[in-house]
């Protein structure tokens, strides 16, 4: 099972069961609110089926000059690292926005609007850095501060991911970052995202 096949299973079964969830603000939305779980959960499982049957990008399909915004969700879990595990039960969900510079071979973004599966409030962003294209792939930082319940926890890490589709229509990755909460013991945080 691939990535966008796993993010399906978000809105069959995390998603619906977290119908009632709040979670933060995120701090991310610009002029409106931030969406809830189940419909970070809807948009995924929108991008699914819009991706499902889309391989992955050649080398040959990649655009080589000007640049592309692709905007999406991320799915996070602290306990699992299959991707597919990750996705049919994440501890939260996000939406991640990434633009492509093709000319340089660039790729950079943000993460933001976190939804929690358990009613934790979740506010602030990480930013993805660094990011280099090489052939149909990429590679990036990813890191900042997220207020979880309001605890403040940095995130150091890095993505890995590819292009999908014929000149690069679409972007799905896989990423860990150590998460460190103040006054508290470091622990791993591995997630999934897919955009276009």
């Amino acid at each position: 099972m691939n990535i966008l096949q796993s993010l399906a299973l978000v809105a069959a079964t995390g998603g619906l069961s977290a119908c009632s969830s709040d979670g933060g603000d995120g701090g991310g939305s610009i002029g409106g609110d931030a969406p809830t779980f189940e419909e970070l959960a809807i948009e995924a499982a929108d991008l699914v089926d819009t991706y499902d049957d889309v391989n992955r990008a050649l080398p040959s399909d990649m655009p080589t000059s000007g640049s592309a915004r692709y905007d999406g969700v991320a799915a996070f879990s602290s306990t699992a690292v299959n991707p597919d595990t990750i996705v049919t039960d994440p501890d939260s969900l996000a939406s991640v926005t990434m633009t492509a510079d093709f000319t340089s071979s660039d790729i950079s973004g943000r993460v933001y609007d976190f939804q929690s599966a358990q009613d934790v409030d979740i506010d602030g962003e990480l930013v993805i850095t660094e990011g280099t294209i090489d052939g149909a792939g990429f590679s990036a930082d990813v890191g900042g501060s997220l207020t979880e319940d309001g605890v403040d926890v940095s995130y150091d890490g890095s993505i890995v991911g590819g292009f999908l589709g014929e000149d690069a229509e679409a972007i799905e990755g896989y990423g860990a970052a150590v998460a460190t909460p103040e006054g508290g013991d470091p622990y791993v945080v591995r997630g999934v995202f897919v955009a276009d």
